[in-house]
């Protein structure tokens, strides 16, 4: 074996161990988690984790349920004022029907969409996993929009999608 050959196989061999090293070490304790970095940066305060676990809790609830009445009420007025409780009933139906039941969820992150005025708009994301049918697949992701103005927020849309 020539010996540019023994220095690229070495080279390799060490390449693939530091990998395996550094993967395999613990991470630092006192250092934040992407998901609290995620909350500490993307999110206003007003939007806690327990604001999140709780949108998603109410979600998941009144869908299992099959309670349109109280998945429209989820929404802030702005979002009332844009279209009929029959209109999105008629949406959480169809949603329903395909989906069938959310047996579990989580926050992944957030993102901050935008301004308008004295109003921020975020998205919030949790991973589900349905209750196995024909229809769709077995995991996918809910996308929360709220908007914030000052001390408070409203939900502004709601997309449950396969992934």
């Amino acid at each position: 074996m020539r010996k540019e050959h023994q220095i690229i196989i070495f080279l390799l061999l060490v390449n693939i161990g530091a990998t395996f090293w550094f993967g395999f070490q613990k991470p630092d304790s006192t250092q934040p988690t992407p998901v609290q970095e995620t909350f500490k940066h993307n999110l206003p305060e007003i939007i806690t984790k327990e604001v999140v676990d709780n949108i998603f809790t109410k979600f998941k609830l009144h869908f299992n349920n099959e309670d349109y009445d109280e998945m429209y009420n989820m929404f802030g007025d702005v979002t009332k004022n844009q279209f009929s409780k029959e209109a999105a009933n008629k949406e959480f139906k169809m949603l329903i029907g395909f989906f069938k039941h959310i047996e579990s969820g989580a926050y992944t992150h957030s993102k901050y969409i935008s301004s308008e005025g004295n109003t921020s708009f975020y998205q919030i994301y949790y991973n589900v996993s349905f209750s196995q049918n024909d229809l769709s697949k077995q995991n996918g992701y809910l996308q929360i929009t709220v908007a914030v103005q000052g001390n408070s927020y409203q939900i502004y849309g709601m997309r449950l999608n396969n992934q």
